[in-house]
């Protein structure tokens, strides 16, 4: 494409200048389906020569470009009257806060990022084309209210009616305020929007319809900036008629009077209040996320020492038996095995939170799989334990289900929600009097049903049938943000699910979540042994992980039994048996640095898939989507830290059967 402009249609002029020729193609692609006429220059110079000749309606200007750049061509433009009017738009990969300064400075009204957002590229050109069109007609006519139409030219009152066509028919609203702020003319769409009728607003300060805090802080030094020439777009809330805010993006445009003196503003308004909603909801959902990957973080970390204390500890109880058998004073150590015994104990409580906190941590790229509903039932109400026996009974009725199709992390999300919902409704201080019980079972068709159900005041129909709708909620300002049902609500639906809600003022409330079942088996689980079989033979047993304090404590476990190298690097493993060394086993953490227990099992399918085959993982938390994958895919055996001894015994020595 050669840098001559290019016309694409017979509307309004837009020149895009870029050196780039892919991006002047891009942004035509973007700005075709808006009927406008294209022109492109791929220079500065060139922009400056086609504006003179073409008169463009709107710019869209890179700044990055070889010769005069586009801070220059701004400056230029802005500073000859016959150009000083056409909107300009800086459209660069620039997009620090310098930058922006500088540009705006410079005189351009927008500053757009790269890569360009489509839809944002089209409201912005839009808006400012529109703002143009208000402003050339005001610097012509004057904005002539209704009943005020006066006995002039029939070309003038045509005109004015084409104008009024166009104002009133556009989804913006229009608003125009004198020096004063005084509302001197808006369209039918604003008064709407703000809940009023025209005649309500006009002679009213456009000020005593923003919140307080916004006076000062945002308003009257946008009106400033108006005077001074400035014309801008930035965000402001209104408050409606019926006190509800209405969160609008305004572009406005100072107004000058036939001597040239700022006589007050011009604003085209956008309601961007769903937009606003959407935001908020994805900053909830990325704050989640954000919290999920926290807890997977923590959980890992705690594994590994947690890991070292229980087999210890386990070790530590067997040893101290069998001394106190050996020397004849088993009664005499009775009191510390007990210690050792409570300790374990408690250590348990300690995995058992942070397994809760895994099935918490688990991303949004979970693949669904069964579930067992009573586990992820189980973990969501350790979580809230303490609040809950503050307020009520907690009732626990669990049939006999299957898995269902889920994913532990979101269906643990909507368990948690629920119940954190029926706690809420339940006022402290009478827990013996109140309850919240859970129940599992099954309908007729087979699907699994989850029910939440409290003695709280139960609620109306009319709030009932708006629980599930995004930001309604019934909680305190600051306590709620309306989200919880809804997603709750789209996470079961998208486990092809339903969930309903029965309530009753005086009866208590109800969440009922119906959950078709698993399409295939439960995932493999380590089985519970009752003792550790005995290996009839002693074998060799490799031991690779990078935490030196985990290697030696499964070492301890297994050498009564078998022979034990212990050491802390897939690659060392690697090379030892590149160089001919061959295990019977080979225990191996999942997430190491350099090189992962994932990466070891590739290596080891190609240059000796026996022992590849020989492998059981050890993994403080699959918490990554390729590592749950892996353990999903992979037929090798596999113990999550912190693990007991007796299983880790036990899945050795299934070898040496």
């Amino acid at each position: 494409m050669n840098s001559e402009p290019v016309i694409a249609s017979a509307a309004a002029r837009v020149l895009i200048v870029d050196d780039e020729r892919v991006n002047r193609e891009l942004l035509e692609v973007m700005l075709t389906p808006e009927g406008y006429v294209l022109l492109t220059a791929a220079s500065g110079e060139e922009a400056i020569a086609a504006t003179l000749q073409h008169q463009p309606d709107l710019i869209l200007l890179d700044v990055m470009m070889p010769g005069m750049d586009g801070y220059q061509v701004v400056h230029k433009l802005k500073s000859d009257p016959a150009t000083t009017n056409i909107p300009i738009i800086l459209v660069t990969a620039l997009n620090h806060r310098k930058a922006r300064m500088l540009g705006l400075n410079a005189g351009a009204e927008e500053f757009l990022s790269k890569p360009v957002d489509r839809a944002e590229l089209q409201v912005r050109v839009r808006n400012l084309l529109r703002l143009k069109a208000y402003s050339d007609h005001h610097r012509k006519h004057g904005l002539m209210l209704e009943g005020q139409v006066s006995a002039r030219t029939a070309e003038l009152v045509e005109s004015e009616k084409r104008y009024r066509q166009i104002v009133e028919s556009t989804t913006d609203g229009i608003l125009k305020v004198d020096v004063a702020t005084t509302i001197i003319f808006l369209n039918r769409r604003l008064a709407k929007m703000l809940g009023y009728e025209v005649d309500e607003l006009l002679g009213k300060s456009a000020l005593s319809l923003l919140p307080t805090g916004q006076v000062d802080g945002i308003a009257k030094p946008a009106l400033k900036r108006r005077s001074e020439g400035v014309t801008e777009t930035y965000d402001l809330t209104f408050r409606r008629k019926d006190g509800a805010e209405l969160s609008v993006s305004i572009a406005s445009t100072p107004i000058l009077d036939e001597h040239g003196n700022f006589a007050g503003a011009l604003s085209s308004i956008r309601d961007v209040t769903e937009q606003k909603k959407l935001l908020a909801q994805l900053t909830v959902s990325d704050r989640m996320a954000s919290i999920g990957i926290l807890a997977a973080g923590v959980a890992h970390e705690i594994n590994n020492p947690l890991a070292c204390v229980m087999a210890n500890l386990e070790l530590a109880e067997q040893e101290v038996l069998e001394l106190g058998e050996k020397l004849g004073v088993a009664r005499e150590f009775g009191e510390v095995t007990e210690e050792i015994r409570d300790s374990c104990e408690a250590t348990k409580r300690i995995r058992d939170i942070v397994r809760d906190l895994k099935i918490f941590s688990r991303g949004e790229d979970d693949t669904p799989g069964p579930v067992d509903v009573q586990r992820v039932m189980e973990s969501s109400l350790r979580m809230v334990w303490n609040e809950i026996r503050h307020r009520a009974k907690l009732v626990k009725n669990y049939g006999v289900v299957p898995p269902v199709e889920a994913t532990e992390s979101r269906l643990g999300q909507v368990f948690l929600n629920l119940v954190v919902n029926a706690v809420q409704a339940i006022d402290e201080g009478r827990a013996e009097d109140n309850e919240i019980r859970i129940t599992t079972s099954l309908d007729s068709k087979g699907d699994v049903i989850i029910e939440i159900a409290d003695t709280g005041p139960g609620m109306p129909p009319e709030i009932v049938c708006q629980l599930f709708t995004p930001f309604f909620t019934t909680k305190p300002a600051g306590i709620g943000t309306g989200l919880g049902l809804s997603i709750c609500h789209r996470i079961v639906t998208g486990f092809n699910g339903s969930i309903e809600i029965i309530s009753e003022v005086g009866n208590g409330t109800a969440f009922r979540i119906t959950l078709p079942p698993a399409r295939a088996e439960m995932r493999r689980r380590i089985p519970q042994v009752a003792e550790t079989p005995t290996a009839r033979r002693r074998g060799t047993i490799l031991v690779v992980d990078n935490e030196p304090m985990i290697a030696k404590v499964v070492q301890r476990s297994l050498s009564p039994d078998h022979e034990v190298v212990a050491i802390s690097s897939a690659t060392e493993a690697l090379e030892r048996i590149g160089a001919g060394e061959r295990f019977d086993v080979i225990l191996c953490d999942l997430m190491m640095p350099q090189m992962t227990g994932m990466d070891l099992h590739a290596e080891l399918s190609e240059i000796a898939r026996e022992q590849a085959g020989r492998m059981i993982f050890l993994t403080g938390g699959a918490f990554t989507s390729r590592a749950r994958s892996f353990l999903d895919e992979t037929r090798n055996r596999h113990i999550e830290k912190p693990f007991d001894v007796l299983h880790l015994r036990a899945l050795v020595n299934e070898h040496f059967q």
